[in-house]
């Protein structure tokens, strides 16, 4: 089978063909899915793509939809995995209701949904003021986080000194060396020509199209939408486990046993009629 993992990050599996911007690992190849799947048409067996499309506008994401229409062959299947913004709303509206109440922990629920509802799209540094309400979260807060994170979250509370290491030994990190001295020779240039104001609107406009920011939202009825727009049929939202895909379980890319890795996501699949 041909299988391909589009915007994979860290969590791919060899038997994929992985694909991602900012690749973590050499066996990840470097590509910016806004120029098409470099595959040929028919190709594929499965398209798979988490967390990948609120990332990209509305018409980069329907676009890149349509290119996985043409690589997979009739009857592929495709699936998408986002954060679920039903969910995400629907969480919002019950902690704003128990802070009315004046029910324990509330705020601190409150706050975490507002976070993570808005501040992906409107960040202009790494990790946003998410990361920082992460790393300063008490162990009480730390089983909600979890839930809406996943085990991700154990990342951020690890010693600094664990977190540094891993930082430094993680692969592919001499791949973005040139492209990080280019944007530094670019950025010293437009100081030279526009002064520091326009420096911070290039460094703003770099991070925003570095592929942290959301740039849209989707829940159960506008992915339906957009994926039949798109040509998809057969719609219908499935669990983590759960696939049209040949033995998907076993890859471990949306769950490793019985956790999911995201739980604050909704997961489809649709096929190339």
């Amino acid at each position: 089978m041909n299988l391909v993992n589009l915007g994979c990050g860290g969590t791919y599996h060899q038997a994929w063909i992985n694909l991602d911007l900012e690749p973590p690992t050499p066996e990840v190849r470097t590509w910016d899915l806004r120029r098409g799947i470099p595959l040929a048409p028919g190709s594929v067996d499965a398209v798979y793509l988490s967390h990948v499309l609120e990332h990209l506008s509305r018409s980069d994401a329907k676009a890149v939809l349509q290119d996985a229409l043409r690589v997979l062959r009739k009857g592929g299947v495709i699936r998408v995995v986002v954060p679920d913004l039903e969910l995400q709303c629907r969480e919002y509206l019950a902690a704003l209701e128990a802070v009315v109440h004046a029910e324990p922990g509330a705020e601190a629920r409150d706050e975490w949904m507002r976070l993570e509802l808005l501040d992906q799209m409107v960040r202009t540094r790494v990790g946003g003021d998410l990361l920082e309400h992460i790393l300063a979260a008490p162990p009480a807060q730390r089983d909600f986080i979890r839930s809406r994170i996943g085990a991700e979250a154990e990342v951020f509370w690890k010693q600094p000194e664990e977190v540094a290491g891993a930082r430094l030994s993680r692969p592919g990190l001499m791949h973005r060396l040139p492209r990080w001295i280019r944007r530094k020779l670019a950025a010293a240039a437009v100081r030279v020509i526009a002064g520091p104001t326009a420096v911070a609107a290039f460094q703003e406009g770099l991070f925003r199209n570095s592929g942290e920011v959301h740039r849209w939202m989707y829940d159960r009825v506008s992915l339906d939408r957009l994926l039949r727009d798109t040509g998809f049929a057969s719609y219908r939202v499935v669990d983590a486990w759960a696939s049209g895909i040949s033995s998907f379980a076993q890859y471990e890319l949306d769950a490793a046993g019985q956790q999911v890795r995201k739980p604050d996501s909704i997961f489809v699949e649709a096929i190339k009629p």
